[in-house]
């Protein structure tokens, strides 16, 4: 399965991370996931709302911090593919695929994002009917992102 390396990548990845870092990384996942899922609901894909949990996770270890983590530079350049892309709705469906079942799949610890899918079999077999082989180079873009996301946080 193409998202095993970024699941292993991110249960690594948060196994051990800052409460600092780990709000640095949802503050840096949202503003791209809201874009995607934005999209994903113009090409009437419904049912794959997680930027609320990140951005309730965020504000959670943020805490009570008056400044905001810094933005990296891949959610800028992440957005601006998101929007090259945004009418092609076998790109965007890629780019969800990616993000939203390497998360059902992967260990988050707590939070929202723990239980921001309802029923996550469901979901996970949702997401993977929509799945076309067509889509793995784009699939593989987002990879890319997300493991760029996380190297720019430690």
């Amino acid at each position: 399965m193409i998202l095993t390396e970024l699941v292993d990548a991110r249960n690594a990845f948060l196994k051990d991370i800052s409460k600092e870092h780990y709000a640095t990384y949802l503050f840096n996942q949202h503003p791209p996931c809201n874009i995607l899922e934005l999209f994903a609901m113009a090409h009437d894909v419904t049912d794959i709302r997680m930027a609320p949990a990140i951005y309730e996770d965020y504000r959670e270890s943020w805490g009570d911090q008056q400044d905001q983590p810094p933005t990296l530079p891949i959610v800028q350049e992440y957005t601006k593919h998101l929007l090259i892309i945004k009418d092609d709705p076998d790109l965007i469906a890629a780019h969800a695929y990616v993000w939203h079942l390497s998360h059902l799949q992967g260990n988050e610890t707590s939070g929202k994002l723990n239980t921001w899918a309802k029923d996550k079999d469901v979901l996970i077999n949702a997401i993977t009917k929509r799945w076309q082989d067509s889509m793995l180079d784009e699939a593989k873009i987002a990879i890319d992102y997300a493991m760029k996301l996380m190297t720019g946080i430690k």
